[in-house]
């Protein structure tokens, strides 16, 4: 059996794929009417609605998140750690509770 080589343009395109942040999948997809992005930035997942129908638009709104955060306008969201969110969450609750 023999193995099949990649043609050029195969090659080319999976270069073409590690070059771009190294994404194997497509960063804007369907999700029920809506188009979002997903992508990792530093470290962190990013994922967003783009909030319309058109893939187009929602590429270009993928782009132009990406911009931001390269150029510092936007800062990722960070999710605290449990024993970060832990004293507010019990502030909460004795607010909260009927006295």
């Amino acid at each position: 059996m023999t193995q099949r080589a990649f043609s050029p343009r195969q090659a080319g395109s999976a270069t073409k794929k590690a070059r771009v942040g190294g994404a194997k999948k497509l960063a804007v997809y369907k999700r029920g009417d809506l188009y979002w992005y997903e992508f990792e930035f530093g470290g962190t997942r990013i994922r967003y609605s783009a909030k319309t129908r058109n893939k187009n638009i929602a590429l270009k709104k993928e782009a132009a998140h990406r911009v931001r955060l390269s150029e510092g306008e936007v800062e990722p969201q960070t999710v605290p750690t449990l024993a970060e969110f832990a004293p507010r969450f019990e502030s909460e609750i004795e607010d909260a509770r009927p006295t």
